[in-house]
C-alpha cells in the first residue's frame, strides 16, 4: 500500500479496503498523513477516505459532515454509504432526517448499504413532498435490489401522487430482472401502462418495459401509440425508432402523420434510423411542417439519407429566418455530399449564424473536386467570420500543397486579421517549404517590433517544424535580444524552439557547428571510417602531453606563480605493454583534493555527454558539443560540476591538471574513441593558449 501510495493517492486509498481488518485503522492514518504531507485539500481526502470502504474512515467522514463546502459534505454522504456499518446507517439515517438540504443524497447513500436495515426510512423517504428526496429514495430501494426492496416499491405503487409513483416505476423499470421478482414486477407495469391514469406514470411504465425487454419491447408498443394521450404516443415512437427494423417502418410514417407535433417529431427520428428510401418522401414534405422542430429533424434525416433529390427543398431552408432550421439544413448539405449541394453551402459562408458558416466551411474540406481551390480562396477573401477564415487556411493546408499554396499563405502573413495571420504561420511551417522558411524567417525580423504575441508565437512554432538548421542563429538573436524577451515574454518558448532544432539537428550551438561541418567536408576525403586503435589514441595522448610540457616550460621560466615547492613523480602509462611515450607528470596535484575533484566532475561530465547524446558517432559533432558545454561550465557562476569550473578558469593550473586528468581519462574513455578524440581535441586547443576556452 505504502508502494502504491507513493505512485497514486487513489490507487493506495483502494488498496485499504482489501487489508485485513486488524491493520485498515493504521493504513486509513498513513493515507492520511501522506495526504497531509502532500497539501491535499479537504475535498480530495474526502473524496480518496470514500474509496477504503473502512469502517475506520467514519470519524472523518462524520466530521465532514459538518464542514461548510457543499462538495465535501455530499462526498462524506457517499463514502458512508460504501462503508455501509451501523454506525454509517446512523449517521446517515440522521442526515435524512434532519438536514433536508442532503436529504436526497443521504437517501442515495442509503441504498448503497445494500441492507435490509435501511428499507423502512427509505420507504418514509420516498413519501416525502420534497421531488427530489421521493426520486433518490426509490432509486435507492431499487440499488438495494432485495425481495424486500422489491415489494416496499410494488407497494407504493397505489400512491396517490403521480410523481411518487414514477419514481417507483422508474425504480422497478431499471432492476435487473432475474427469478421469482421478475414476473411480479413485470405484470405491475404492465398493469400501470394500460390503466393507470397518469399519462406521466404510463410513460415511465413503457420506458420501464424497455429497459427490460430490449427489442422485444415493441409487442407492448402498439399498444402504446394508440394511447390517447401524445406524451405516452411520443415516447412509443421514439422508443419504436430505437428498437425498430424493416418491418416496423410503416408505423413510423403513419406517426409521421399524427396530429401531435411531438409524436411527429420522434417518427422522423426514428425514420433516420431506419434509414429506407421509403421515407424520403414523407420527409422532404416534413420540411414544410408549422412546428419547426419536425421541420429540423426532417433535414437532419434527409442528410442521414444521403438524399441528393432533397438539395433544392433544402436549400429553400437556407433562407428562413430561422437559424436552427439553416443550421440542420446546412448540416444536411454537407451530409449529402453533392456538387449541387456544395455550390448553394458556398453562399453561407457570410450567413449571420456562425454554426452555419463554420458548416459551410467544413462541407468544403470535405468535398474536393477541381473547383475546391477557388472555393477555400474565395472563403479566405470574402468570408466575413475571421474564425471561419483561420479554419480555411488549415483546410488548404490538409488537402493541397506545392508553391500556389505557400503563396495563398504568404499573402495571408500581412492579413488585417490576427488569428488568419497566425493560422498562416502555422499552415507555413507544415509545408517544408524554402519559400516558407524565408517568408517565416522575414515575419519573424518583423515580430520584433510589433505587438501581436500570438502571431509572434506562431511564427517561432511554425520555424522549429521546419528542417532548416539555419534557423538556429535567428532563434539565438531573438532570444538574447532583451527588448523582445521584455515585450513578449517568449524566454521558455523560445528556449523550446531552440532545444527542438537542437535535438532534430544534431548540433549544439549553430556556429560552432558551421565550422565543424566545413572542417569535415574538407576533411572527407581522406578522414578514416574506422575507429581509431589503442595505440593511435595513446599516440595522439603523447603528442599532446609534449605540447603541454613545452608550454609549462614556457609559463615556469616565466612564472605567474611559484612552482617551487612541486615534485615530479614517475611516469604513468595506459596499459600493460604500451607503444609509444610514457607520460611524464608534475605530480602534487593528485593529492590536492580539489583537483581530484576537478577529475570526478570530468568524468562525470563525459558519461553524462554519452548518455545525453546517443546518436553522436563522428568526432566533428563530439568536439562541437564538448565545444559548447565547456563554455556553458566556464559562463555559470553556480554550475554543479563547480570544481571542474574552477580548474578551467585558471589557465596555469589547468594546464598542470590536464596531465593527471589526460591519465584518468584516457584509461576510462580510452574504448569510447569519439569522446576520447574530442576531449583531446579540446585540450590541444587550451595547451595552444590558456585563455582559450569553448
Amino acid at each position: 500500500m505504502r508502494l502504491a501510495l507513493s505512485v497514486d493517492l487513489k490507487l493506495g486509498a483502494e488498496l485499504v479496503r482489501n487489508i485485513n481488518l486488524d491493520f485498515q485503522e493504521q493504513a486509513i492514518r498513513f493515507v492520511l498523513t501522506q495526504a497531509n504531507e502532500k497539501g491535499v485539500s479537504q475535498l480530495s481526502k474526502t473524496i480518496l477516505l470514500s474509496e477504503t470502504h473502512s469502517q475506520f474512515s467514519i470519524p472523518f467522514l462524520s466530521k465532514m459532515l459538518g464542514c461548510k463546502d457543499y462538495f465535501v459534505h455530499l462526498y462524506a454522504l457517499h463514502g458512508l454509504g460504501k462503508v455501509g456499518s451501523e454506525d454509517a446507517v446512523n449517521l446517515l439515517i440522521q442526515e435524512l432526517n434532519e438536514d433536508k438540504k442532503f436529504s436526497k443524497y443521504a437517501a442515495r447513500g442509503l441504498g448503497k448499504t445494500n441492507s435490509d436495515a435501511v428499507i423502512p426510512y427509505l420507504t418514509e423517504a420516498l413519501n416525502s413532498n420534497d421531488i427530489y428526496i421521493s426520486q433518490n429514495a426509490a432509486y435507492a430501494l431499487g440499488e438495494i435490489g432485495s425481495q424486500a426492496a422489491i415489494m416496499a416499491l410494488i407497494q407504493s405503487l397505489v400512491h396517490k401522487d403521480e410523481v411518487i409513483r414514477s419514481n417507483v416505476v422508474s425504480a422497478l423499470g431499471n432492476l435487473p430482472i432475474f427469478g421469482k421478482n421478475s414476473e411480479a414486477v413485470i405484470s405491475h407495469l404492465e398493469r400501470i401502462l394500460l390503466h393507470d391514469e397518469s399519462p406521466f406514470v404510463r410513460r415511465s411504465s413503457l420506458i420501464g418495459l424497455k429497459n427490460i425487454f430490449g427489442h422485444s419491447v415493441v409487442r407492448y408498443l402498439e399498444e402504446a401509440l394508440r394511447d390517447e394521450d401524445s406524451l405516452v404516443r411520443s415516447e412509443a415512437a421514439y422508443i419504436l425508432g430505437e428498437v425498430a427494423s424493416e418491418s416496423e417502418i410503416s408505423l413510423l410514417i403513419k406517426l409521421a402523420k399524427d396530429e401531435d407535433l411531438s409524436v411527429r417529431a420522434k417518427a422522423v427520428t426514428g425514420l433516420a434510423k431506419i434509414k429506407n428510401p421509403i421515407a424520403i418522401p414523407i420527409l422532404i414534405n416534413l420540411l414544410n411542417d408549422p412546428y419547426f422542430p419536425v421541420c429540423e429533424r426532417a433535414a437532419f434525416a434527409l442528410g442521414e439519407f444521403s438524399a441528393e433529390e432533397a438539395i433544392s427543398p433544402l436549400a429553400e431552408l437556407l433562407k428562413e429566418h430561422n437559424s436552427d432550421l439553416r443550421r440542420s439544413a446546412a448540416y444536411a448539405l454537407k451530409k449529402i455530399k453533392h456538387r449541387a449541394a456544395r455550390l448553394h453551402l458556398q453562399n453561407c459562408v457570410n450567413d449571420n449564424d456562425p454554426l452555419v458558416r463554420w458548416t459551410a466551411i467544413e462541407t468544403l474540406r470535405e468535398i474536393k473536386d477541381d473547383s475546391f481551390l477557388f472555393d477555400i480562396k474565395y472563403v479566405l477573401n470574402y468570408c466575413s467570420d475571421e474564425f471561419v477564415r483561420a479554419r480555411a487556411v488549415f483546410t488548404l493546408v490538409d488537402n493541397f500543397n506545392g508553391e500556389a499554396v505557400v503563396e495563398i499563405l504568404v499573402a495571408l502573413l500581412s492579413c488585417e486579421i490576427s488569428i488568419v495571420r497566425s493560422s498562416s504561420a502555422k499552415a507555413l511551417g507544415e509545408t517544408g517549404s524554402e519559400a516558407a522558411k524565408k517568408a517565416l524567417l522575414n515575419a519573424l525580423k518583423d515580430g520584433l517590433s510589433g505587438n501581436d504575441i500570438g502571431y509572434f508565437m506562431s511564427i517561432i512554432d511554425a520555424l522549429q517544424k521546419l528542417d532548416a538548421c539555419g534557423l538556429m542563429s535567428n532563434f539565438q538573436q531573438v532570444y538574447w535580444c532583451s527588448e523582445a524577451r521584455m515585450r513578449f515574454h517568449m524566454e521558455q518558448q523560445l528556449r523550446t524552439a531552440i532545444t527542438t532544432i537542437q535535438n532534430h539537428c544534431k548540433y549544439y550551438n549553430h556556429e560552432i557547428w558551421q565550422e565543424a561541418v566545413q572542417s569535415q567536408e574538407q576533411a572527407h576525403s581522406t578522414r578514416q571510417t574506422t575507429q581509431p586503435s589503442h595505440s593511435e589514441v595513446i599516440a595522439r595522448i603523447d603528442r599532446t602531453t609534449q605540447q603541454i610540457d613545452q608550454r609549462t616550460r614556457q609559463m615556469i621560466s616565466e612564472p605567474k606563480s611559484n612552482f617551487s615547492g612541486a615534485t615530479f613523480n614517475a611516469p604513468v602509462n595506459f596499459g600493460d605493454n604500451p607503444t609509444g611515450a610514457f607520460i611524464g607528470t608534475q605530480n602534487n596535484y593528485p593529492t590536492d583534493p580539489e583537483l581530484q575533484c576537478a577529475i570526478a566532475d570530468l568524468q562525470t561530465l563525459l558519461t553524462q555527454l554519452q548518455i545525453q547524446h546517443p546518436q553522436v558517432t563522428t568526432e566533428i559533432e563530439a568536439i562541437a558539443i564538448t565545444d559548447a558545454k565547456f563554455t556553458e561550465i566556464k559562463q555559470s557562476q553556480t554550475h554543479g560540476l563547480a570544481n571542474l569550473r574552477k580548474q578551467l578558469l585558471n589557465p596555469e593550473r589547468h594546464l598542470q591538471a590536464t596531465k593527471a586528468t589526460l591519465g584518468e581519462v584516457a584509461k576510462h574513455y580510452l574504448e569510447e574513441s569519439v569522446w576520447a578524440k574530442a576531449i583531446l581535441t579540446y585540450l590541444d586547443k587550451l595547451s595552444e593558449d590558456p585563455n582559450l576556452g569553448a
